[in-house]
C-alpha cells in the first residue's frame, strides 16, 4: 500500500471519484486513521492466543497503522468476582468471568487514554482486522461524520478529522439497525464486499458498495470504537454505575437511551478476525466455552490486512478471508 499522502490522494481520487475531497481532508488517512492514538485491548497472551497479538501486528505493519499494546494489568479475583457478582438493572443477568474481564480491559485502556492530553483514540481489540485499503476507507468517513454532526464546519475549521461533536464512534461491530436511525448519510465505496454477502444484525436491504454513517440505535460487538475525551469519561461514569452482561452491550444500551452520542460506520470498518485451529474467541475460553475453529475468516471485509500480511512479495494476488457457508 503506498505510504505518503500524495499517493494517498491519487489513490482516494480513484476509489471515490465523486467525493470532491480536498486535500487538507488527508488526516484522516494517516497511521492512526486520523485519531490521537490507536490503543489495543489485549491480555497477557498464552500459547494459544499468541497469533491474536501477532497478527495484530503483522496486520499493522502491512497497512502502515501505528498501533499501541498498553500492558494490562492482572485483575485481581476481587476486582473480577465485584462484576460477576452484579446484576443489571436493565437487563437482570450477571457478567460472567470472561465478560468481566473484558469490562476490565475496555475500562483500563480507557483511563489510560485520559491520562494523556490526547484529544481523541480508537480502542481496538487484539483479534481485529481491516481491509487493506483501511487508510482510505478513513477519509470519506471523516467527512461523512463531520457533514452529519457539525454541518457548519470545514474540514480547515473542525478539531480534527472528525469533529468532538460526538463521545463514541462505532467502525467495528456485527451490526447496528440503521433503519431506525434518526439521521444518517451516505457515500459510495467500491472496497466493500457484496451486499448479499453481509454477515451481521441488520445488514438486510443495505445499498451495495455504499456505507452509511448514522446515529447508533443498537450496535453490538466493541470490536473497534473512537472516544472522545468527554466520551471516555462518560462511559468510565456511566458504565459503572449500570452493568450488564456484556461490555459491548452496555456501550449499546448507553447510545440507545442517548447517554452517550454515538455514531456508527455501517458497514463496520473492522471485524474480529477468526484463526483456524483455535478458539472462538478469549471471552468464551473464559467461560468455560470451547469451540476449535477449521479457518481462517473475517467477516465483511474485503482484503483481509491479516491474511495478506502472509503474503512473501510485493505484487502477489491478494486474498479473501471471507467465512465460508458453514463457518458462523
Amino acid at each position: 500500500m503506498s505510504s505518503g499522502p500524495l499517493d494517498y490522494w491519487r489513490v482516494l481520487r480513484r476509489l471515490f471519484p465523486d467525493l470532491g475531497c480536498r486535500r487538507q481532508d488527508l488526516s484522516a488517512g494517516n497511521s492512526t486513521l486520523g485519531f490521537g492514538a490507536i490503543l489495543t485491548v489485549s491480555a497477557n497472551s498464552t500459547s494459544d492466543t499468541a497469533w491474536r497479538k501477532e497478527g495484530l501486528i503483522a496486520a499493522a505493519n502491512k497497512t502502515g497503522l501505528d498501533i499501541q499494546i498498553p500492558i494490562q494489568p492482572v485483575f485481581s479475583k476481587k476486582e473480577v468476582v465485584r462484576l460477576t457478582h452484579s446484576t443489571s438493572r436493565i437487563q437482570f443477568q450477571r457478567p460472567k468471568v470472561g465478560n468481566a474481564l473484558a469490562w476490565l480491559g475496555h475500562v483500563h485502556i480507557l483511563k489510560s487514554f485520559l491520562q494523556t492530553d490526547l484529544t481523541t483514540a480508537l480502542i481496538i481489540e487484539d483479534d481485529s482486522d481491516w481491509d487493506l485499503s483501511i487508510r482510505q476507507q478513513t477519509l470519506p468517513l471523516a467527512t461523512a461524520i463531520r457533514n452529519l454532526t457539525s454541518p457548519n464546519i470545514t474540514a480547515s475549521t473542525s478539531p480534527g478529522p472528525y469533529g468532538l461533536a460526538w463521545d463514541l464512534l462505532w467502525i467495528g461491530h456485527c451490526g447496528d439497525n440503521w433503519r431506525d436511525s434518526p439521521s444518517q448519510t451516505t457515500y459510495p465505496d467500491p472496497t466493500l464486499i457484496p451486499a448479499s454477502s453481509y454477515r451481521g444484525f441488520y445488514h438486510d436491504g443495505m445499498p451495495p458498495a455504499t456505507r452509511l454513517v448514522h446515529y447508533s440505535t443498537a450496535p453490538v460487538c466493541s470490536f473497534a470504537y473512537a472516544v472522545t475525551r468527554h466520551g471516555a469519561q462518560k462511559i468510565i461514569d456511566w458504565a459503572a454505575d449500570e452493568r450488564t452482561g456484556a461490555y459491548d452491550l452496555q456501550l449499546g444500551q448507553g447510545c440507545f437511551y442517548k447517554h452517550l452520542t454515538c455514531l456508527t460506520s455501517n458497514p463496520e470498518l473492522i471485524h474480529h478476525h477468526r484463526e483456524g485451529g483455535h478458539g472462538y474467541s478469549q471471552i468464551d475460553g473464559a467461560n468455560g466455552v470451547n469451540r476449535v475453529l477449521k479457518h481462517d475468516y473475517t467477516w465483511n471485509v474485503k482484503y483481509s490486512a491479516r491474511c495478506n500480511s502472509r503474503k512473501g512479495k510485493e505484487g502477489e494476488e491478494l486474498t479473501q478471508c471471507l467465512p465460508r457457508p458453514e463457518d458462523t
